[in-house]
């Protein structure tokens, strides 16, 4: 396999401050989706808790 010389990117001022910009936005967005999540994400832990025990008394684990 032929290996060729490392591609040289320049990293201009501008490029710098657009990658932090778009970062802060992902990042008060994210913190936004947890935040609306964290309520119904416990309901969710009893449902799946629930789902679990259901299947286990089907196929005969527990009663």
């Amino acid at each position: 396999m032929l290996r060729r010389k490392p591609t040289r990117l320049e990293l201009k001022a501008d490029d710098k401050e657009e990658f932090d910009e778009v970062k802060r936005r992902a990042d008060a967005a994210a913190a936004a989706a947890a935040a609306a999540t964290a309520g119904p994400a416990a309901t969710s832990l009893l449902a799946e808790h629930r789902t679990k025990i259901s299947v286990s008394q089907r196929i005969g684990l527990s009663k």
